[in-house]
């Protein structure tokens, strides 16, 4: 590869630029052109540098192509500066395909291709980087941008392609006072031929500011204009219609870099952030604080009911200076700026204002965490409410960007219910393990304390009444181990739901002689569920419906087993050869019983389930939360 340099009157602004070219890899021969005399061009010479006086860019271009044999030849006309690697993968790009005519690159001053906004040109780059550390940023955070088409090439430095030149001829003539234009016009000539300019959007190269070498944008001037309309009809319509904020490959292209330079936008829909706090509210709290620790990520708003007067349990979400809180109002986020990604981390389970999600963000994600209620009618007061829910679930699915579900199970499920939704913007991201711990403030419930269970060996159950939670299953455990001569309590713990509950089943298996050391709680406060974990024997989870079974994980973090079945989730992340795989009223209760008097069974239950910790925190979930946002912002939106 060649470089031909177009120098102006000041030779002395070029010295930065040609040493940095000296240091590209890949560049054999560097040419400069000088209007002045050699002499006055001194403090350019260097290895592989070629002064010339007066000769044109066009003359060099044939020279270097059709008698030299270049296959690649790079023409700079700005005194910009390049790291050693900047042209890697452009220059794979054109040995790749013989149809790129040119490809051009971010820089801070590049007419409708400057970085970091469009159509803006500065005298200096995004604050922090220069063209190695942007240039690194870009191509290390996935994914890679391919190749970007575009009307008509742009910049201080562009990257010809020798089989354009060979097809549709040099540089014209007519333009030969000015390299600018006549990269322009050879660029639409071979377009007519089918050969394409590119952008190389994971590239950056600085144009620094002087006062005096900066010309602006060479397409904005009208006598150009004028002259490349005449010749080409059909300019400059593609070129004004990339210049536009709409969605072309383009824009999409450059808002990646943005996000990659600049760090995500981030917002989460917190509606459900109420008074008190179960599992999505966990899940909300722990993703966002994990998402702030992320480096890709440079500022989350939390959409929540009142900003002014959060639950206890979310008061964190006040101290993190990466996240502000915002209200949620109808779904709408009066008032939020626009931003990157809109996440709703948990189920759609009301309607979506989806044109104002996509005026406020260039992608929508939902999680769909199971299709248990999808699936069960039970769960709703009518049919009718049971088919809108399944509507709102599954348009939901056809009108986000992407779906975020938290186990394979989930996905197959997804899968077989055919939701609207490409394969490859269905991911995986499972939720972390590690937001509870044993060393977490406890309180003992009062009900507890005033009913004497506290020195008691109990048996613990939290979750709400729903069918599928098998808390009735629960019961005729524990009462089977009480008749095998176990001194044992029962508590319950868990919302009761107004349809598809077990609460009358529960009642009818109470025995009276069962009615001292049972106890069934409402909702409890995460310190009383802590103390609750923290003492109990043995956490009853015998749930038949699961997206991802968080119980045996934070049991385990408080050193506790867990009797549940191997189904789905459960025997997708944790690898227990000894948990039962059927619900069997004597093989749970045999397990139960070795899980409290096996201190040895009990810890390689403990050990199990925390075995892939390190895959399962929340730092992880967001990793790959944010490796998902980024490879969506890499595809077009889908509406």
């Amino acid at each position: 590869m060649a470089a031909v340099v177009c120098v102006g009157r000041e030779p002395g602004q070029w010295i930065e630029a040609i040493r940095s070219l000296g240091r590209v890899t890949g560049i054999s021969k560097i040419i400069v052109t000088v209007s002045c005399e050699p002499e006055k061009a001194r403090g350019l010479e260097g290895d592989r540098v070629q002064i010339r006086k007066g000769v044109s860019a066009q003359s060099l271009i044939d020279e270097l192509v059709m008698e030299e044999k270049y296959n690649q030849v790079l023409l700079v006309t700005e005194p910009v500066v390049l790291s050693k690697d900047a042209l890697e993968i452009a220059t794979e790009w054109v040995a790749r395909d013989a149809r790129v005519a040119t490809v051009s690159f971010l820089s801070n001053s590049a007419g409708y291709l400057s970085f970091p906004y469009r159509n803006t040109e500065h005298p200096v780059g995004p604050p922090g980087y220069n063209e190695m550390t942007l240039t690194r940023r870009l191509r290390t955070l996935p994914p890679m941008i391919e190749p970007v088409p575009i009307s008509v090439p742009e910049g201080g430095a562009i990257l010809l392609g020798a089989s354009a030149v060979n097809t549709a001829g040099g540089f014209n003539e007519a333009f030969h006072d000015n390299p600018r234009i006549q990269v322009v016009e050879f660029a639409l000539r071979a377009s007519r031929r089918g050969f394409l300019s590119y952008l190389d959007a994971n590239t950056y190269i600085s144009l620094p500011w002087d006062g005096t070498n900066f010309q602006g944008s060479t397409l904005e001037n009208q006598d150009v204009r004028e002259k490349l309309i005449s010749r080409f009809s059909f300019f400059p319509g593609l070129y004004e219609h990339e210049r536009s904020p709409a969605t072309t490959p383009l824009s999409e292209s450059l808002d990646l870099a943005r996000a990659k330079a600049e760090g995500l936008r981030i917002l989460i829909d917190g509606a459900c952030l109420g008074p008190m706090e179960m599992g999505t509210q966990l899940l909300i709290m722990a993703l966002s604080q994990a998402l702030a620790r992320q480096e890709g990520v440079k500022w989350i708003g939390v959409g929540v009911p009142n900003p002014g007067a959060l639950p206890n349990y979310a008061q964190k979400l006040f101290t993190n200076p990466k996240i502000a809180l915002l209200s949620v109002g109808e779904l709408t986020f009066p008032g939020a700026p626009q931003v990157d990604i809109l996440h709703r981390p948990y189920q759609p389970n009301a309607p979506i204002p989806w044109e104002r999600w996509r005026n406020l963000a260039r992608r929508s994600v939902i999680t769909i965490q199971d299709l248990i209620a999808y699936r069960n009618g039970s769960y709703f007061f009518s049919a009718q409410d049971w088919k809108t829910y399944r509507e709102e679930l599954a348009k939901a699915s056809a009108q986000c960007d992407g779906i975020v579900s938290i186990s394979h199970d989930v996905v197959h499920s997804i899968t077989e219910e055919r939701l609207k939704i490409p394969n490859d913007r269905l991911y995986v991201v499972e939720n972390g393990i590690d937001y509870r711990s044993g060393d977490q403030p406890v309180i003992v419930p009062t009900i507890v304390a005033e009913r004497g269970l506290t020195a008691k060996p109990f048996l613990f159950l939290l979750g709400a009444t729903y069918s599928h939670k098998n808390r009735d299953l629960a019961i005729r455990v524990w009462q089977k181990l009480v008749d095998r001569g176990h001194d044992l309590a029962l508590i319950m713990a868990g919302a009761t739901v107004p349809c598809g509950s077990t609460r009358l089943e529960e009642a009818a298996l109470v025995r009276t002689k069962d009615e001292d050391d049972f106890l069934v709680l409402p909702d409890v406060s995460a310190e009383e569920r802590n103390w609750l974990l923290k003492h109990s024997s043995l956490v009853m989870y015998p749930t038949s419906a699961e997206g991802f079974g968080q119980m045996p994980f934070e049991a385990a973090r408080f050193n506790k087993p867990s009797l549940y079945v191997a189904f789905g989730p459960l025997k997708e992340l944790i690898d227990d050869d000894a948990a039962p795989t059927v619900w069997d009223l004597d093989l749970l209760t045999d397990r139960a019983e070795k899980l409290i008097t096996d201190p040895l069974a009990a810890q390689s239950a403990v050990k199990n389930a925390l075995q892939n910790l390190s895959g399962l925190s929340w730092d992880e979930t967001a990793r790959k939360t944010v490796e998902l946002y980024f490879d969506l912002l890499s595809k077009p939106a889908l509406h």
